[in-house]
């Protein structure tokens, strides 16, 4: 049972003070997440964490904004077949790898912001996306 990492630490409390969650309401959250073992965000699992990262990026706003740019990224690839092979599902290690190594900030496409999102989508856009639908 591995206890969260620093990053996971860091961006669960980042996303408590952005949200407003008072001290009494975080504890009572964390209490849910580990099934009442803890109101401690610093004993939360490695699991753990990553439940209650993904649960508050579902309540915030720019996050969700976020998240549609990303589905449009994904949406082209999907356009131009970067199918894990045999399937019909997106390759994300690969779309991930590009965003990585070609997309500007250079790092995963879930790592990009809601700031940074847009110069990416538009640099997808004029890249692979373009390539592919011109050839």
């Amino acid at each position: 049972m591995a206890l969260l990492s620093k990053q996971q630490l860091i961006t669960a409390n980042t996303l408590i003070s952005k949200l407003g969650i008072s001290p009494e309401q975080k504890r009572e959250i964390i209490f849910g997440f580990t099934s009442g073992r803890s109101g401690s965000s610093k004993d939360l699992t490695h699991d753990e964490a990553v439940l209650l990262i993904g649960h508050l990026k579902s309540l915030d706003p720019d996050e969700k904004k976020a998240e549609i740019m990303r589905r449009k990224v994904i949406s082209m690839a999907h356009e131009i077949g970067w199918h894990q092979p045999g399937t019909n599902k997106i390759d994300m290690p690969r779309l991930d790898g590009w965003c990585k190594k070609f997309g500007y900030l250079k790092k995963g496409l879930n790592a990009y912001t809601l700031s940074e999102l847009p110069k990416l989508v538009t640099q997808f856009e004029k890249g692979p996306y373009a390539y592919i639908l011109n050839r």
